[in-house]
């Protein structure tokens, strides 16, 4: 196997369903661009008089490639399922916080404090509605299973017709 076959997005085995087949490589796909687009974008910014610039080179292309690559094969990891998928979702989140975070080195630090009460505000409400969705979906999981035991009402007989 050469390298080009561990990044193909395909790794399921055929005997599974068509459907999740499709779904991991679009998820593939999708997660190469945007893992490529983050590491392409944060490989362009300069720093500039106003804050800061993105300026295209070389190395915007090969961050892409990297970024690309890590999707790729992140998907690959979760197609198998092993530890090393929950591992690489730890890093990758935290690779994101970092991404999220770059930026704020171009910030001037008269801004850092508002930037900072901001973020901390977003932290707290993105987090109240991750909240509130995971209670819906308990909600909701618990509400199917209680419908799934419950017993099936008797059918009603037929009614004679009065012809």
């Amino acid at each position: 196997m050469n390298a080009a076959d561990s990044l193909k997005p395909n790794t399921l085995p055929e005997s599974e369903p068509r459907s999740s087949r499709v779904f991991f490589k679009i998820a593939s796909f999708a997660t190469a661009l945007g893992f490529g687009g983050a590491a392409a974008s944060t490989a362009s910014l300069r720093s500039s008089p106003g804050g800061f610039s993105f300026h295209i080179s070389v190395g915007t292309f090969v961050a892409f490639a990297i970024g690309a690559a890590v999707g790729l094969f992140y998907w690959k990891l979760v197609a198998q399922e092993s530890k090393a998928a929950r591992r690489a979702t730890f890093f990758i989140a935290l690779g994101g916080v970092g991404l999220f975070l770059y930026p704020l080195r171009f910030v001037p630090a008269g801004n850092l404090l508002d930037l900072a009460v901001g973020l901390i505000l977003a932290t707290i409400a993105l987090s109240l509605v991750g909240f509130l969705l995971w209670q819906v979906k308990r909600f909701l999981d618990l509400d199917s299973q209680q419908a799934d035991a419950a017993p099936e009402p008797p059918a009603k007989p037929d009614r004679p017709s009065h012809d």
